[in-house]
């Protein structure tokens, strides 16, 4: 990912398709969401705000997320940054997607263990 975000070995539009591809599996998308969060000034630096670079990064990093636990740090790293990145629609869109992976689990879980 560091060398998609630099554009040295990886072409810089490129990166959001890399994070796209970490972000696919279960040890993945931790990974990708943490490189994402300590990276966030140089990404938005190099793809502006509300770019579908950005919308890429913020979704695919975060659609797997499923639990209080990630909802809460989602929503407080977006809080901690400045208004143009906090209000993007594509935060608000991952956040609500959060919600709705959370409320599925809720009440799919107990159908899914004895289905398993």
């Amino acid at each position: 990912m560091k060398a998609g975000l630099r554009g040295d070995v990886i072409r810089s539009q490129d990166f959001p398709i890399v994070v796209r591809f970490i972000s696919m599996n279960v040890p993945g998308f931790v990974l990708a969401w943490n490189f994402v969060k300590q990276n966030w000034d140089e990404i938005t630096q190099k793809f502006p705000p509300g770019s579908f670079p950005i919308q890429t990064i913020v979704t695919k990093t975060t659609s797997q997320f499923a639990t209080e636990v990630y909802l809460n740090e989602v929503v407080t790293f977006f809080n901690s940054k400045k208004s143009a990145s906090r209000d993007m629609w594509c935060v608000k869109e991952a956040i609500e997607s959060i919600k709705l992976n959370i409320q599925w689990f809720d009440n799919n879980l107990e159908s899914l263990k004895t289905w398993l």
